[in-house]
C-alpha cells in the first residue's frame, strides 16, 4: 500500500484552458435593486423564473482537451442535453447532444466539435471528470424606455465527483453578461458597477476549473511516463524502490478502464507498465 508520500509529484500543467466570456465572481446573490439604483435614474433589472441546470465536465483520462486548452461541458437544461465547447483561442461551439458519458471518439456527433477536439483528443474517449449542478437566475437590464440591452445570467453552483455524488463542494457565484448587439458600452457600464460597488471580481476560470479546484482535482496530474526525483546520493534500493511505486501507481490507476474497455489506451499503459516493471526487475 503506497503512503502519500511514496506517490511522484504531479505533473502540472501550465496551460489552462480560459473562458473569455466576461464572466464575473460575485461574493453574495445579486441585488437586483441595489444595482439599478447604482446604474442611475431610468435603469431597471428585471429577473425571470430560475431553473435548473446540470454540467457534466468533461475530459480525456489523461486530460488531454485540458493541456490544450480546451474546456468541454455537457449542459442538461429543460430536458435537453448539449455539448458546449470553449477556449482562449476558440469561439464557443455548441452542438445537440445524444451521446452520454463515457464516449469514444467515433461516437460524437459530426461537425464542428468533433473537428476541433479531433486532434488531441483521439483515439481516447472522453469521461466525466466533474459534474457542477447549477441554478441560473436570468435577468435583463432594461433602459429608460423599458428596452432590452444586457442579459444576464447567476449561477449558484455545487460540484461533485461523478464516483461520490453525495460528496458536493460549493463553488464561487458566477454572473454572465451578455449584450445585445450595439449595447456593448452598456454592458461595460454595467461590469464596472457590479465591480466598484457590489466586490464582483472578473474571473477568466471556465466552471469546470473552479469545479476541479473545489474537489481537489489536479489536471494533468496523471502521465504514463515515469518521472521519479533520483538523487546521486540515494542507495539502488531506494532508486529502485521509487521507480517500481510509480509504475505501479500507473498500473492501478488503468486497471478499471482497462476491464470497462473505455478505450485502447488504457490497456496500452497497463501493459507498458507491466513491462517496465519486468525490465527494471531483470536490471535488480
Amino acid at each position: 500500500m503506497m503512503s502519500p508520500r511514496d506517490k511522484p509529484p504531479a505533473r502540472h500543467v501550465t496551460r489552462k484552458p480560459k473562458c473569455l466570456d466576461g464572466s464575473l465572481v460575485l461574493p453574495l446573490p445579486l441585488d437586483a435593486a441595489a444595482v439599478a439604483e447604482a446604474l442611475g435614474p431610468g435603469w431597471s433589472l428585471a429577473s425571470d423564473r430560475p431553473a435548473s441546470a446540470r454540467l457534466v465536465c468533461a475530459d480525456s483520462f489523461d486530460w488531454r482537451l485540458h493541456e490544450a486548452g480546451l474546456h468541454l461541458v455537457v449542459e442538461e437544461r429543460r430536458g435537453r442535453s448539449r455539448w458546449i465547447l470553449s477556449g482562449a483561442d476558440l469561439r464557443r461551439v455548441v452542438t445537440e447532444s445524444r451521446q452520454s458519458l463515457p464516449a469514444r471518439f467515433d461516437q460524437l456527433p459530426e461537425g464542428e466539435l468533433r473537428e476541433v477536439i479531433g486532434g488531441p483528443l483521439a483515439p481516447r474517449a472522453l469521461l466525466a471528470r466533474a459534474v457542477a449542478d447549477c441554478v441560473v437566475t436570468p435577468y435583463r437590464l432594461l433602459d429608460g424606455e423599458g428596452k432590452l440591452v444586457v442579459r444576464l445570467a447567476e449561477e449558484a453552483s455545487t460540484a461533485a465527483l461523478v464516483q461520490h455524488p453525495d460528496t458536493r463542494r460549493p463553488l464561487p457565484r458566477r454572473l454572465l453578461l451578455e449584450p445585445l448587439k450595439g449595447y456593448e458600452a452598456e454592458a461595460e457600464r454595467l461590469r464596472e458597477v457590479l465591480i466598484a460597488a457590489f466586490a464582483a471580481t472578473p474571473s477568466d476560470d471556465c466552471l469546470c476549473e473552479a469545479a476541479y479546484r473545489a474537489l481537489e482535482l489536479a489536471p494533468g496530474s496523471y502521465t504514463p511516463k515515469i518521472r521519479v526525483a533520483l538523487d546521486p546520493a540515494l542507495t539502488a534500493h531506494e532508486a529502485m524502490r521509487r521507480i517500481h511505486l510509480q509504475i505501479l501507481e500507473t498500473l492501478e490507476a488503468n486497471i478499471e478502464g482497462a476491464i470497462a474497455d473505455l478505450d485502447a489506451e488504457f490497456l496500452h499503459d497497463l501493459r507498458v507498465s507491466v513491462r517496465r516493471s519486468r525490465a527494471a526487475l531483470s536490471q535488480v
